[in-house]
């Protein structure tokens, strides 16, 4: 178990232990020295380790798991490079305006290169994958004074694994299967200042065309799933510029379809604005989603408007500011959380 402290004086518990400053540059010595010193570790290896770090400054902390760490480690003079496979399972964190319960498995398979004297970290092209969802990432991180990261980043899958990732996890990827020759695709970009209540400014675009599949159970498809995503957390910590942006989202059902543009900003005080045509018959469709989230589905939906307001985070209630919805339910019934309701 690894435990991190910071103290009002900003130093760490670690660094109280080991009577060092973590960060310090190092006195140079007058007389030049040369060192043909080299190491080589075939296979550094960690499982099952708990971490947690908190920050009594700010209070904020994070609790995480590291399930296995395997790394090769090699340092010569001007250089350290090192491969890296580890999987960490990231339980909470508070942070800024992040407090929640992430719960998410993450693994890295890849190779950095640390060039000390310019304090320069070279992350090579690598995996990473979070909660089962494959990414390529590459990039770098500028250590010292002006600390910041360039990375950049895209995902691997292209079909229903990205799309249910997008609908974070609602639908049943055992009960469809992809049809057609549609795709999906995403990328996006982390640059920024590192540290000092900073945040880098992280960037996704995404984008959809002609992406279907079919409900096995029901033989039931849907069709024409199309759409264009950006979102950004800005460039303030409290995330006031954060922005989520849905275009043009369509998608076709045996009977009915689907319009939506939706944009959602400032997540330290959320606006939204919402566009909505929908008219779909619900029945045998519910097969698509998890069982124990949405079920049973029976009945048919119309929704059909435009509202825009704001929501308020302590009571998350929707206030309206303009426009309107107005939605007919006919011999709707579903199973939600194993309740049903008619």
């Amino acid at each position: 178990f690894v435990h991190l402290e910071m103290y009002e004086d900003s130093t760490s518990n670690l660094e109280r232990a080991l009577g060092i400053r973590f960060g310090e540059a190092p006195k140079k010595d007058t007389i030049p020295k040369e060192s043909g010193m080299a190491i080589d570790l075939d296979k550094i290896e960690l499982v099952n380790v708990r971490s947690r770090m908190d920050n009594y400054l700010t209070e904020e902390y994070v609790d995480a798991e590291i399930i296995q760490l395997a790394s090769s480690f090699s340092y010569h003079p001007g250089e350290i490079r090192s491969s890296l496979e580890v999987d960490v399972y990231i339980n909470t964190v508070k942070y800024q305006t992040i407090n929640d319960q992430i719960d998410k498995l993450i693994q890295l398979d890849g190779s950095i290169l640390l060039d000390p004297e310019l304090q320069r970290l070279e992350v090579e092209p690598s995996k990473l994958s979070v909660s089962g969802l494959d990414f390529e990432t590459w990039g770098n991180l500028q250590f010292g004074t002006g600390s910041r990261a360039d990375l950049a980043f895209t995902a691997a899958n292209e079909g229903l694994e990205l799309l249910n990732f997008l609908f974070l996890g609602v639908l049943d990827l055992e009960e469809i299967e992809q049809i057609g020759g549609g795709s999906i695709h995403l990328n996006g970009t982390v640059q920024g200042p590192l540290g000092k209540g900073s945040l880098p400014v992280v960037r996704v675009n995404g984008e959809a065309a002609d992406l279907g599949f079919r409900v096995k159970t029901v033989g039931r498809d849907v069709t024409g799933i199309s759409f264009r995503l950006f979102g950004t957390n800005g460039g303030e910590s409290d995330l006031s510029e954060g922005l989520v942006e849905v275009q043009d989202f369509n998608a076709t059902f045996p009977e009915g379809n689907i319009f939506d543009n939706l944009t959602a900003s400032n997540i330290k005080s959320p606006e939204l604005d919402v566009e909505v045509d929908c008219q779909v018959n619900l029945a045998g469709m519910g097969d698509m989603f998890k069982s124990d989230f949405l079920g049973s589905l029976s009945g048919s939906v119309v929704v059909r408007g435009q509202i825009s307001g704001s929501v308020n985070r302590e009571s998350g209630r929707f206030l309206s500011d303009e426009g309107s919805i107005s939605t007919v339910l006919e011999d709707v019934s579903f199973v939600i959380n194993r309740d049903s309701i008619r």
